[in-house]
């Protein structure tokens, strides 16, 4: 729990914005983040695999992944148009179904 506050309202503190972030209530930024598990019942060492499905911005969605993927923003195109992003995905991407290493078939 005190990590979690921290990481909220203790952030808000670091970079003077108390009273503008930091907690959810009315007249605050509407930043945050939707998460892949729950933060207090998943064991300690699995917090670090937690990832956002759903990332709010201003109150408007800038990332979303799993049941909120209709939610997110388009793609921004790939650049330059040969990276290899392009056929693979972004940054560790798997292959759809994959569930290891793709360079296992190689």
């Amino acid at each position: 729990m005190e990590a979690l506050r921290l990481w909220t309202v203790g952030s808000a503190w670091f970079s003077s914005e108390e009273g503008k972030k930091g907690a959810l209530v009315p007249g605050r930024l509407a930043d945050l983040a939707v998460l892949s598990a729950d933060y207090f019942s998943v064991p300690e060492e699995d917090i670090k695999r937690l990832e956002s499905v759903l990332t709010l911005v201003g109150g408007k969605p800038v990332y979303a992944a799993a049941e909120f993927r209709d939610l997110g923003p388009a793609p921004l195109p790939v650049m330059p148009q040969w990276s290899p992003v392009a056929k693979f995905g972004g940054y560790a991407a798997l292959p759809e179904g994959a569930t290891g290493c793709g360079c296992a078939g190689v």
